[in-house]
């Protein structure tokens, strides 16, 4: 075997390793738990989560009925690109509030119903660029916004 082989199959066998390490390595979701709660108005959620190295990103948030997995208009959002870093884990507020986890979705809108929160990160040019982006997602229980005065099921 020639040199030249040997190093395309060593670029080769470490490309397919960079490929196969997972999003976790930088962002790992741990637990994601929504309390039944009223609709039309912001509501928390508990959430627990590390990111394990400093890494640029961006996140997208979906709310879906449990129903039939739909999305209510407006349930959707995707955060711009920017840097995480293990030490922004303090920034956040306490206790989390769905207006606070995905500003752009307008909660107050949300029907009565029950729901799925789904969040995801995108590790974007991981490796400089050599691999694709990588993504973790975690998805809530399902939950329940009742009406204005409606005992919760």
């Amino acid at each position: 075997m020639r040199i030249t082989e040997l190093i395309v199959w060593a670029l080769g066998f470490l490309w397919i390793t960079l490929f196969a390490i997972p999003a976790t390595i930088w962002f790992e979701p741990h637990t994601m738990f929504v309390p039944d709660a009223t609709a039309g108005e912001d509501f928390e959620l508990i959430y627990t989560g590390d990111v394990n190295r400093e890494f640029t990103g961006y996140y997208s948030v979906t709310i879906r009925r449990a129903e039939d997995f739909s999305t209510p208009t407006g349930g959707e959002m995707r955060s711009g690109t920017r840097p995480y870093s293990p030490d922004a884990v303090s920034g956040r507020p306490d206790p989390i509030t769905m207006s606070w986890w995905a500003h752009e979705i307008d909660v107050e809108s949300l029907e009565p119903g029950y729901y799925i929160l789904n969040t995801c990160w995108t590790v974007v040019n991981p490796f400089f660029g050599l691999v694709p982006n990588k993504t973790v997602c975690i998805e809530s229980n399902v939950f329940y916004l009742a009406e204005e005065g409606e005992e919760r099921p």
